[in-house]
């Protein structure tokens, strides 16, 4: 896709071969200008054979059945059985399900006269886009879908894809752990990371869309980005969170604003706040080459809860899996602020016993691992989760530190290869991961009030 003054520059340019085409709901008679699209049924809006490329897609609806949520947007290229596009109809124009959300950035636009989409979309061997209505009640549908015919070199070209994703996030939960000097000093145990994007093959991320309805009374509600590309972990990125985020946008410019590869809405309302962040890589494309990961992770210092839902937008060839299902419509439309405290409590009841169960991962690992050399990116990789978060859950559940954990694992093997071998002491300091014998002696004091010849002796081994 070419920006501002790259295209501007090209606009005079003639293509010899490209022919331009429009699919609409119009039609050609203008006897009706919108197609019905029945409730539970899935209607074929667009077949085009051959090679081409999309160009622009102008849709709009009747919100009045939550047709924003209740209608599903679904692209095939190329043949496929699997969509490349799988997302709720508002939510692919960066709208999710409010009903007055104006968007203006350079690759999506909202307004009341409809939402557009300028992504390009290649495909070599045909394209299908299709409309689900997962609502009971019929929806209206307005669209264009306009795109060129030509010799293309579509192989050369990413295939454009959209995924969606949603999530009850918890506030981060405070603990107090007992510091060097055996005071006790407050941390924060970090809400479970929210997952924007996880692709496999080769291709580049162009941008995410990205709502959080709160349960508090306001205020930044998002943390820091993590991102991982090709198993290379990116440093944390402040400066997008928590510098254009909600938190520093409400306090500085008090108001919503939309820029070509950036937008914030602050939309609040009688039952609760909602914010809604956009970020679109045109210029700066994140390109992969096996796999790429990105996740949001809550504000350390959120005081409320929310239902949190995004949209993300890249381009891909090699994909090795199917989009993430956007689930039932009933589990797709806004909540209220009571029914969302109400499905967060039954998430964190959830999440208690996930949480134990992850601690549970962590000492079998620990168990199986003990007599190796163990770094804490090690059990963090074990368990899919971040150094911090691991440390400080692991800590809340044990009252331990994972290393504790491990120093103990250990001496209570070497005390049995004491009592039950002729190593030496040495030898059973390598058994147990330790190359130094005398450091190993030392925590083996420490534990059992006597070096390990001395504990040997004692007991008679």
């Amino acid at each position: 896709m070419m920006d501002g003054t790259t295209s501007m520059l090209k606009l005079a340019q003639l293509k010899k071969g490209v022919t331009s085409h429009r699919i609409s709901s119009t039609g050609l008679d203008d006897a009706q200008d919108y197609w019905r699209i029945p409730g539970g049924e899935t209607i074929t809006l667009a077949t085009i054979e051959g090679v081409g490329i999309i160009k622009h897609i102008w849709m709009m609806t009747n919100e009045s059945i939550h047709s924003m949520r209740g209608l599903v947007l679904r692209m095939y290229w190329d043949g496929e059985a699997d969509p490349s596009v799988q997302c709720p109809l508002g939510d692919f124009f960066g709208k999710g399900p409010a009903k007055e959300a104006p968007l203006m950035s350079l690759p999506l636009q909202s307004t009341e006269f409809g939402m557009h989409c300028w992504f390009s979309m290649p495909f070599a061997e045909g394209a299908t886009i299709t409309i689900t209505n997962d609502t009971a009640q019929e929806a209206l549908l307005y669209f264009s879908i306009d795109y060129q015919k030509g010799v293309f070199n579509c192989d050369a070209m990413g295939r454009f894809h959209c995924s969606w994703n949603r999530k009850r996030v918890t506030a981060p939960k405070p603990i107090k752990i007992p510091n060097i000097k055996r005071k006790m000093k407050s941390f924060m145990i970090p809400a479970e990371p929210y997952p924007v994007l996880e692709a496999e093959g080769r291709g580049h991320f162009v941008g995410f869309v990205l709502h959080t309805d709160s349960t508090g009374s306001g205020g930044r509600s998002t943390g820091n980005e993590i991102l991982c590309v090709d198993d290379e972990r990116w440093p944390r990125n402040v400066s997008r969170a928590k510098t254009s985020a909600p938190n520093a946008v409400k306090s500085r410019l008090k108001k919503s604003f939309s820029l070509p590869y950036d937008a914030y809405k602050d939309e609040k309302g009688l039952d609760q706040d909602r914010y809604s962040y956009f970020r679109f890589h045109i210029e700066d494309p994140i390109y992969f080459q096996d796999s790429f990961r990105f996740c949001i992770e809550p504000a350390a210092d959120m005081d409320e809860q929310g239902d949190w839902s995004s949209t993300a937008y890249w381009y891909q060839i090699d994909r090795k899996k199917s989009l993430p299902d956007v689930g039932r419509f009933q589990d797709r439309i806004r909540l209220s602020k009571s029914e969302i405290r109400e499905e967060l409590e039954q998430v964190i009841q959830e999440n208690g016993s996930a949480q134990h169960q992850t601690v549970e991962q962590v000492k079998r690992y620990v168990q199986e691992h003990y007599a190796k050399k163990i770094h804490l990116q090690d059990v963090a990789d074990a368990v899919s989760m971040s150094r911090t978060y691991i440390s400080n859950l692991f800590k809340q559940q044990t009252g331990m530190t994972i290393w504790n954990y491990l120093v103990a694992v250990r001496m209570q093997h070497a005390r049995d290869m004491l009592l039950r071998s002729s190593m030496k002491s040495y030898e059973v300091a390598m058994r147990v991961g330790y190359e130094n014998s005398i450091h190993f002696s030392k925590l083996f004091r420490e534990h059992f009030g006597l070096n390990p010849m001395e504990f040997k002796r004692k007991m008679g081994g």
